[in-house]
């Protein structure tokens, strides 16, 4: 295989060879946000390996110094959102700056 400096257009092909070696289909797959290529897991899927990817980070909003929506926490029993800077949302209601 020829190195590209990048994994995204692999998963299906090492998918492949991995259920050749073994011998079997119907195999589960862990690869790291570096494989994370939409048609490439459907390639795979489609092979019938179950993949397990995580999506990789592609929101600039970090750098940009905004949080990112993994960053908030959201409270079921009190129905409301805390950002990271201490700030409340409730549903219907506009922010609520509680000090933190």
């Amino acid at each position: 295989m020829l190195n590209v400096g990048h994994d995204r257009t692999a998963l299906a092909s090492m998918a492949s060879k991995v259920q050749e070696g073994l011998g079997r289909k119907g195999i589960g797959l862990i690869a790291d946000r570096g494989y994370y290529k939409g048609t490439e897991i459907l390639d795979a899927e489609k092979a019938g390996v179950q993949t397990y990817i995580p999506k990789p980070m592609t929101s600039g909003s970090k750098a940009e110094g905004r949080f990112r929506k993994a960053d908030f926490v959201f409270d079921a029993k009190a129905d409301e959102y805390r950002c990271p800077a201490g700030q409340i949302l409730r549903r219907g209601s506009d922010i609520i700056d509680d000090g933190l």
